[in-house]
């Protein structure tokens, strides 16, 4: 915990440091978003102090005005960044060196290609085998009605596939420039129907634009050998292959408690299939789930450490308005994990994962309209940022615990 001197001192720090590390990192720098755990971790037993302090946080992080004041901040936490890059036992990572502790899927996306990379996300119209006329009525109970969709995506229902390719283009090419586009199908369970139904699906969308990467999320229920042959044949010299694969927890029991429909054992053969085929594999894991603590989760992200994913995802867990599991909230049967909580888990489980395996993702944004808990959420950067002060304090990286699965 920081006290308000503490605070203090680092501002002071910054003012003098300031451009000397802008003129080493001009760039970077222009990219970071402001710790705001660094101000907020700010604690004192004085009313006074701490009103100071919330002033001062207001002032870096809700006023346009004091731009400069931010980039003060930034600049005293990068040399504790830089530090703990600098201390790490043995070499760098073994494809590049990040200054964050982790290996960014974003960043590994502008390495491959040479600019930003962007997804165009796309609802096929599939549902869910664990829905109603599949194996349970109301699905996996933590798990919306609508399941994910892109922001550009509206929810009147599906509409025709192209029209929704030319639409996400045309959102990414405008808002950001894009230049390399990746197909994305996102909503429910995209590997649903028979392999001539799919291989039309993903033609028809392939065709529309020059992508150069093809992802499906899908259950690992669905996933068999002639739909992961299917898969596979879309892979190419230039052309990569990924499945983002919902396992959510290893533990049997958690599974059935959350009525995911499958158990571990049905991940583990849909994951040595994809591997086999030289298919890229994504891994979703829930942290908070109902009845797992951190012992729990730790031994969920060992389990999947040990076969060394090209991907993972890490989410807290986010109960949605429409969900099964609301309805338990509301009874306070169930607890759910705060964002600071959910941070030491995420740093924490960094450390045991391999140092090569993408970070795609570390929290859910669902957004406060949908979502009945938790009740606030910080946004991504500032999540991300306290994560990295989190690994800082502990000077660990991505890898440092691994194999800590045996």
């Amino acid at each position: 915990m920081y006290s308000f001197w503490e605070v203090l001192k680092i501002s002071a720090y910054a003012a003098i440091s300031a451009w000397s590390v802008q003129s080493r990192a001009g760039s970077l720098l222009k990219r970071w978003q402001p710790v705001k755990g660094v101000i907020r971790a700010a604690s004192s037993t004085k009313p006074v102090r701490k009103i100071i302090c919330r002033r001062i946080e207001l002032a870096l992080f809700t006023s346009k005005q004091y731009g400069f004041l931010r980039l003060l901040v930034n600049a005293a936490v990068l040399p504790v960044i830089f530090r703990g890059i600098a201390e790490r036992p043995g070499a760098g990572y073994p494809f590049f060196v990040s200054i964050l502790p982790y290996r960014s899927y974003s960043a590994y996306l502008k390495e491959r290609y040479g600019v930003p990379a962007y997804r165009v996300a796309v609802d096929a119209g599939f549902s869910c085998p664990n829905r109603a006329g599949g194996r349970s009525r109301e699905g996996c109970s933590y798990c919306e009605i609508s399941g994910a969709r892109a922001v550009y995506l509206d929810r009147t229902g599906p509409e025709n596939l192209r029209m929704q390719v030319a639409r996400g283009v045309e959102f990414l090419s405008k808002r950001y420039g894009a230049r390399v586009l990746l197909l994305y199908f996102q909503a429910y369970t995209n590997t649903l129907g028979s392999v001539g139904e799919l291989r039309r699906l993903y033609d028809d969308c392939l065709e529309m634009a020059p992508f150069r990467e093809l992802i499906v999320s899908t259950r690992p229920d669905e996933i068999d050998g002639p739909r992961a042959d299917l898969l596979a044949s879309y892979r190419g010299e230039d052309f990569d292959v990924w499945v983002e694969l919902g396992l959510q927890s290893v533990h049997d029991a958690t599974l059935k408690r959350i009525n995911r429909g499958h158990d571990s054992a049905a991940f583990f053969r849909a994951y040595d299939m994809l591997k086999e085929r030289g298919i890229k594999t994504a891994v979703h894991l829930i942290f908070g789930l109902p009845g797992e603590g951190r012992r729990e989760i730790m031994e969920s992200v060992r389990r999947v450490a040990a076969l060394r994913p090209e991907g993972i995802k890490l989410h807290n867990l986010h109960i949605p308005v429409s969900s099964p599991l609301y309805r338990e909230y509301l009874k306070g049967t169930l607890t759910v994990p705060s964002p600071a909580r959910h941070a030491e888990y995420v740093a924490e489980a960094l450390a045991l994962l391999p140092p090569e395996t993408l970070i795609m993702r570390m929290t859910c944004d669902t957004p406060s309209a949908r979502r009945g808990a938790p009740l606030w959420v910080p946004g991504k950067s500032a999540f991300s940022n306290e994560v990295v002060r989190l690994m800082g304090i502990k000077k660990e990286r991505q890898g440092d615990r691994f194999p800590a699965a045996g």
